[in-house]
């Protein structure tokens, strides 16, 4: 279960939508860059808990050149 005390709410420069995901908050920012709370827009809800929960994290451009290989699949949270 995620702890909702630690999700922050996004802030008019935060994204609202990365690829099929709506982000729902920010989980944390660091060096390479943010960390989002999403859910698949287009998920069916998974029993009581509605759908399944995902980290995004969004690297900054800086990086991205670096590391051009980076896994996109998301990351269930539990």
């Amino acid at each position: 279960m995620v702890d909702v005390a630690a999700v922050a709410p996004l802030d008019d420069l935060d994204p609202r939508a990365i690829g099929p995901y709506v982000l729902l908050g920010r989980l944390g920012d660091g060096g390479m860059g943010s960390v989002y709370l999403g859910r698949r827009a287009d998920a069916a809800p998974t029993g009581d808990a509605g759908p399944e929960l995902v980290a995004v994290k969004v690297i900054r451009a800086v990086w991205q050149a670096a590391l051009p290989t980076v896994d996109p699949r998301p990351v269930p949270i539990s």
